[in-house]
């Protein structure tokens, strides 16, 4: 079994203790639905990382959740949001026309869970940490092959016709932890450092960057959704730059499931880039309780004979 399995359940008896201290801190009361979106569509491309779904819903109830005892939380200052999500994610090879195995490519791969998380945020110190247990599969139980096919029918595009080679189903339990630590926090300029670990089943990984932001905003640590302060009512419209690099140890959507022993197709561990670089950019428009965000991501390649991709992002935010 993975190191990255050990190093998991380390991590979770390690927060348990940490999670004792989260009575200094205040839960938020309020209600927050964000619905992402993501698609290389909007960059003209159907391959690699093809598309993505998250519906995120952040209650105070949540933190009777029984998983919410193993996520990690600020604790002076600090105020606490609790979320339950529902997350896809599909992968493709470089060409959905062929309808034959390419050696080097990347397989047809399809992931989908349920996440935990917990977002805390200190205002005061400047300051955030975002922690989420992921529970779910990888395989034909994420349904992308059927959604992937029926978007293709409705919009009289052609079929992808490979997807009969993709990884079969595997477990997924994965733990993260973000923290994000404001370094310039002016009234229209912003500069917050990044970074971030996973490790589980399908994704081991560890990843360091900034976010630049300048604009009408509220400031980053004020709250987390719109319509929370009484200056986030207000109109707000802002753009803003994300960029940092990942080191990547293992990534089961192309190296294959923990237990998966039956899948036709897995890239080989000499093939994976170690090293990938991220850069998203774009705008936000936020006013009273709803925000929208529309961006584009850009990354290096992430397997030796791979290509650099991009894809589309789309965030609405509801306050309520």
């Amino acid at each position: 079994m993975r190191f990255s399995i050990l190093l998991l359940f380390f991590f979770l008896a390690g927060f348990l203790h940490a999670q004792s201290d989260s009575l200094r801190s205040t839960i938020s009361p309020t209600g927050i639905f964000r619905h992402i979106y993501e698609n290389d569509f909007f960059d003209q491309t159907d391959n690699y990382y093809t598309q993505g779904l998250r519906y995120e819903l952040f209650l105070p109830a949540f933190r009777k959740s029984p998983l919410s005892h193993v996520l990690i939380g600020l604790t002076n200052n600090a105020v606490k949001y609790y979320s339950l999500s529902l997350n896809q994610d599909c992968f493709t090879p470089f060409s959905i026309r062929i309808d034959s195995l390419r050696p080097l490519d990347r397989p047809y791969a399809a992931v989908v869970f349920f996440g935990n998380s917990l977002i805390s945020n200190d205002d005061k110190n400047k300051q955030r940490i975002t922690s989420e247990l992921d529970l779910g599969g990888i395989g034909p139980c994420a349904l992308c092959e059927q959604e992937q096919k029926a978007i293709h029918l409705a919009l009289g595009d052609i079929q992808p016709v490979g997807w009969r080679f993709q990884m079969k189903n595997d477990a997924l339990l994965d733990y993260s932890v973000l923290y994000e630590k404001g370094i310039l926090n002016k009234k229209y300029l912003e500069f917050i450092l990044q970074g971030k670990a996973m490790a589980g089943t399908v994704y081991d990984y560890a990843n360091a960057g900034a976010i630049f932001r300048t604009g009408r905003m509220n400031g980053y640590f004020k709250a987390l959704g719109p319509g929370e302060s009484k200056e986030s009512k207000k109109l707000q419209v802002y753009v803003y730059a994300r960029g940092y690099a990942q080191f990547v140890g293992y990534n089961a959507s192309m190296q294959g499931g923990l237990f998966d022993r039956e899948s036709v197709y897995t890239l080989p561990s000499q093939s994976i880039d170690r090293i990938v670089f991220y850069l998203l950019y774009g705008v936000v428009a936020s006013w009273k309780q709803v925000s929208i965000e529309m961006s584009n991501v850009e990354i290096t390649q992430e397997f030796k004979d791979g290509t650099t991709h991009a894809w589309g992002h789309v965030n609405v935010t509801v306050a309520f």
